[in-house]
């Protein structure tokens, strides 16, 4: 597997871990131990994914996921405090791609298969999307899959990786309903088909983007226990 990895991270024996896994894997990794020096990097240099450990003081680093996802287009996997609270669907509704839990082990804060898996569906997801081409139209929707440009209705919006992949996704097959499960092992893989609620975050977030009225969606529309379709509304 080949990337450029830009990793944040303080501990230093984590931080070292992470490294040696990554570069047993064939990646090029960068390593930084601040966000403010992440973003720095991004003005110059566009890693593959960038993999971000917050601090576990739940108010560190979170405001800085909508300036990283402001800095750069790919995905961003944040490490974090375990799912039992709301911080992975902050991180999310902030910009992130993905939110993988630390271990209890400040040592080794991450599972080692967990992390090389879910790094393997982001880079994959990636390049699978830059070898597409063509164009998907639906109602006034309008993605151009080679170069990721959007619009609805004439205006161009800008939308995250994971964003992009769900609208081409629904935009693809108007009207058809996809399941829950189907949507989340497209987007973030196998692992992560029990996160529905990631789904609902996204999904609020198109609506913010592409809806007129988002409390009144007309488009993107849910089935109520099923999943989301993407409905042709009629003028």
């Amino acid at each position: 597997m080949s990337g450029n990895i830009l990793v944040c991270m303080q501990e230093v024996e984590a931080k070292q871990t992470t490294l040696d896994w990554l570069e047993e894997e064939g990646y090029t990794v960068t390593v930084v131990s601040e966000l403010d020096e992440t973003i720095k990097r991004l003005a110059t240099s566009e890693p593959s994914v960038l993999l971000v450990e917050l601090s576990v003081d739940p108010s560190h680093g979170l405001d800085k996921i909508r300036d990283l996802r402001a800095a750069t287009g790919v995905p961003i996997m944040i490490i974090g405090e375990n799912e039992n609270d709301e911080r992975p669907l902050l991180a999310l509704d902030l910009g992130a791609d993905d939110y993988i839990c630390r271990t209890p082990d400040a040592e080794v804060p991450l599972a080692r298969k967990e992390l090389l898996s879910r790094l393997a569906v982001a880079l994959r997801r990636s390049t699978d999307m830059s070898k597409d081409v063509g164009e998907i139209v639906a109602g006034g929707i309008r993605i151009r899959l080679d170069n990721y440009e959007i619009s609805v209705d004439g205006e161009e919006i800008t939308l995250t990786p994971n964003e992009f992949r769900l609208l081409a996704c629904l935009a693809a097959e108007p009207e058809r309903v996809f399941t829950h499960v189907e949507l989340l092992s497209r987007i973030w893989g196998p692992h992560a088909t029990d996160r529905v609620n990631y789904l609902h975050v996204y999904i609020d977030r198109l609506r913010k983007r592409i809806e007129q009225e988002p409390s009144q969606p007309r488009r993107l529309l849910s089935v109520r226990g099923v999943g989301y379709r993407l409905a042709l509304p009629e003028d």
